[in-house]
């Protein structure tokens, strides 16, 4: 069984320029932020609502009616209403109630702006983490490829004397050494990468997952979207 090593990313991650890329993304995809605004939008329904409790209510009723009684003129007749109510104590009671929705309406507008802040938050943080992986990456890169230099010139010293097999086996760890940590630099900005995406809404896993998917096909599905998501944030 053979273990294949995944193709280097860290060129292909590059983020905009421009940020307001990413927060305006981010204002538009979080769902936190639909959850408040759809809150807000019911509270405002509750304003109108309370209007419409105070005005007076008007029943319309008709029907057919029918009797057995032969002695009556008319077996069949039709009937018709109308009845009005009107609860006064719902006027007495929209002033508490027009408070009530007005303060929940500021709760909720303040917890927008709170929610608003900790998203921008994130994402600021998530870019400067991306861009930290990124740097550490490219410096795991050069010292990986110095140190592979290193051990080719030490390999090229010793196969003609003039070094000894234990230089050879050292700078051949340091070599495995620096391949180890070029990986683990590559892990990280992947993870920063996808904590980015996760900042700004953007969900890398297929939406109509079910179980008929083999792992196959959910390999080259993430794989697709994981693509797009770079082609995204450009």
């Amino acid at each position: 069984m053979l273990l294949m090593v995944p193709e280097r990313e860290a060129g292909t991650m590059n983020l905009p320029r421009d940020m307001s890329v990413l927060e305006d993304r981010a204002l538009e995809a979080r769902p936190e932020l639909r959850t408040i605004d759809y809150r807000r939008r019911i509270n405002a329904r509750e304003t109108k609502a309370a209007i419409l409790e105070m005005l007076p209510s008007l029943n319309l009723q008709a029907g057919e009616n029918y009797s057995s009684n032969n002695f009556l003129f008319h077996n069949n007749w039709a009937a018709y209403a109308a009845r009005a109510s009107w609860n006064l104590l719902n006027i007495f009671r929209y002033p508490a109630r027009a408070k009530t929705i007005e303060a929940q309406d500021k709760v909720l507008h303040t917890q927008s702006l709170a929610l608003t802040m900790a998203i921008m938050s994130q994402v600021h943080i998530s870019v400067a983490q991306v861009a930290q992986a990124k740097k550490e990456t490219s410096t795991a890169r050069l010292y990986h490829d110095t140190q592979s230099q290193i051990t080719e010139q030490i390999r090229l010293s010793w196969r003609i004397g003039r070094q000894s097999e234990q230089a050879i086996l050292r700078e051949r760890v340091n070599q495995v050494a620096a391949q180890l940590r070029y990986d683990a630099m590559e892990s990280e900005l992947q993870a920063s990468w996808a904590s980015l995406l996760a900042a700004i809404g953007e969900d890398v896993l297929p939406n109509d997952l079910t179980q008929e998917h083999s792992v196959s096909d959910l390999a080259l599905e993430l794989r697709a979207r994981w693509e797009n998501s770079k082609e995204l944030l450009k």
